[in-house]
């Protein structure tokens, strides 16, 4: 009968102590990696906290409790998980443990059709009083104690809303520019 604590731990019955994840025996050349009490290799210790970022950011905190008691108590079963998730020697996971990506439907090809345009750009920049001031003084020649005036200013008719914890900053609309774009766009629908 096996000693089901020492099973937990990663040990086999002959003393050889086995990684919890792929049940291959660990090298003493390498140092395990530990969790939960249990041994792992390193690349199988990595299956793991990839099995388990995906359950916290999917299914939340309370998942991830159910996932950790399954890595004892149906340790089988959470093998079948997480084992597609070790790594090959290129460093590639097997993607059928991922969900599949969305993919938008494939257009038809009377719904494509080729533009060109113009877009203004506006930019907003946030600046603290530092930036502020070099910026004023390359761009308009403004004196340090000129600027900080107006820094003071702008922050007080914005309201400081730009400002972040324990630093003051104000927005600032930088250069106007016209970029040109072009490609595919779904064509509009035109009435008949």
């Amino acid at each position: 009968a096996h000693d089901r604590a020492a099973m937990a731990r990663g040990s086999s019955p002959g003393d050889q102590v086995l990684c919890h994840l792929c049940q291959e025996a660990l090298t003493s050349g390498h140092e395990p990696r530990h969790l939960h009490g249990f041994r792992f290799h390193q690349p199988c210790h990595a299956a793991v906290r990839c099995h388990r970022r995906q359950v916290r950011t999917k299914k939340g905190e309370l998942a991830l409790h159910a996932v950790d008691r399954s890595m004892g108590e149906d340790a089988d079963a959470w093998r079948e998980l997480v084992v597609p998730l070790i790594k090959d020697e290129h460093g590639n996971r097997d993607r059928s443990s991922f969900p599949p990506a969305a993919s938008p439907p494939a257009p038809d090809d009377d719904d494509i059709e080729d533009f060109t345009g113009h877009m203004e750009v506006r930019d907003l920049l946030k600046l603290n009083r530092r930036r502020f001031k070099v910026f004023r003084r390359r761009w308009d020649d403004a004196a340090s104690s000129e600027a900080s005036a107006e820094f003071d200013a702008l922050m007080d008719e914005q309201q400081r809303e730009y400002c972040l914890p324990g630093e003051e900053r104000v927005g600032v609309p930088d250069i106007e520019r016209v970029r040109d774009i072009s490609g595919w766009r779904k064509a509009s629908k035109r009435p008949r």
